[in-house]
This record gives structure tokens, sequence and C-alpha cells, in this order.
């Protein structure tokens, strides 16, 4: 077996996906609920965590790493809505869904069970994150004559339940009416 080049090399073409659709688990009993539509699509920014594995033979804590173990990561997505319901959009203003009846000072979001799952749908796209917070200001642009175009900034954590160690998979139900 030789290493070599392809002779061929394949055309490279960008990929439209189209609109992408919000769901999030608003609803009651944490239905999903469709937000909205985005507008210009959804930036999404994948952090991996890592640790420096030190070793003797690279010279030890002054010498530079010999290895790095991976922690998992964690996905920012930033999404500006062209189209959206208001009274969703509302329900995310609280940083934690129906489920949490009070939110104190203090409490931690994920024990209490306060994080969203979040569906991220279009064409050739799917990605549904589990595990998320809102940890950033929801951008509401000034009030007048112009067009509103919120801007929402998801933060997803790995789920236990996700085989893989990444926050996010491409499992969901399509019904008639809504997503399961």
């Amino acid at each position: 077996m030789t290493n070599s080049l392809p002779t061929a090399v394949p055309n490279l073409c960008f990929t439209t996906p189209g609109p992408c659709d919000i769901w999030v688990s608003t609803g009651a009993t944490l239905a999903m609920e469709h937000l909205g539509c985005t507008r210009g699509g959804v930036s999404i920014t994948e952090q991996v965590f890592l640790a420096e594995a030190k070793s003797d033979l690279s010279g030890g804590e002054q010498g530079p790493p010999a290895d790095f173990q991976f922690l998992g990561e964690a996905h920012s997505m930033d999404s500006e809505l062209a189209q959206y319901d208001p009274a969703i959009l509302a329900k995310l203003a609280r940083r934690v869904n129906v489920g949490v009846t009070t939110r104190t000072k203090g409490m931690l979001i994920g024990c209490s069970g306060g994080f969203f799952r979040v569906l991220f749908l279009s064409l050739n796209f799917v990605r549904n994150y589990t595990k998320v917070f809102i940890n950033e200001p929801i951008t509401m642009p000034q009030i007048g004559t112009n067009i509103l175009y919120p801007r929402l900034n998801f933060f997803g954590l790995e789920d236990a339940a996700n085989t893989d160690s990444k926050p996010w998979n491409t499992n969901y139900t399509a019904g008639s009416d809504s997503i399961t």
C-alpha cells in the first residue's frame, strides 16, 4: 500500500441548508415549541477543554506537554431571529425552563433541571442540544420603526445521555403538528 495523492480531486461546493428553524422545550411538561426561524443562520462555536499532560521525557513541568487529556466540550450557538413567537421568547427570558417554578439567586440551574432542549433544524442540518442554558443577554434592538431581530445565544453542555462526549445529537421525531 502506498501513500499517494488522489488522481481526481472532487469539486468543492458551498452548502446552503436554507432557513434554520429553532425548537425549544418551553411547553407544558417540557414539550417542544417552535421559537422561530433564524436570519442568516446559526453560528456555532465548539469549545474543547483539554488538560496538559506533562512528562519528564518532555522536560517535566517546564517543558512542552507530552500529551493532552480530553475533558469534554461546550458549544455556543448564536442566532438572530427573523420570525419568532414573542410568547416563547418571553419564556426563554426567565433563563430556566417551565419545570422550575421558582428561581433564586445561587441556584444551580443544571442540578435544578432548569436547562432547555434546543433543536436547530434545516434542510441538511440537524442538531439536537439536550442540555442548554441561556447565559448571555437576549438582545432586543432599539424599539422604533425598524424591524426587530432579537439575538439569542444558547450555551450547550455535554449531556451524559450522549454517547460521544458531545453536547448534541441528531435524534428527533417529526410529528404532524409538532416536533417531539
